[in-house]
């Protein structure tokens, strides 16, 4: 059995690109996303080494007020439906 799939788009938000452009730029040139500080997690009181998303400030300020009071994996996931 065969299925068919037709892609309608690609987004992606992630540490080596904020857009499927620079995403795949990234990916090309074997980019590599870990940054060599620490993210401290608060409520658990430790350090873990990672990367963050880049310059996706202004897009989530032109998508309204709104978007600001949703957790970070909610705006990331707006932000990759809009690309």
């Amino acid at each position: 059995m065969t299925r068919q799939v037709v892609v309608t788009g690609f987004g992606v938000v992630s540490p080596i690109g904020s857009t499927a452009k620079t995403f795949w730029d990234g990916l090309s040139n074997g980019v590599c996303g870990i940054e060599s500080g620490t993210y401290s997690i608060e409520e658990l009181n430790i350090t873990l080494p990672g990367g963050r998303a880049k310059d996706i400030d202004d897009r989530l300020a032109a998508l309204g007020p709104a978007i600001k009071r949703a957790d970070l994996v909610s705006q990331m996931a707006v932000l990759a439906a809009d690309d």
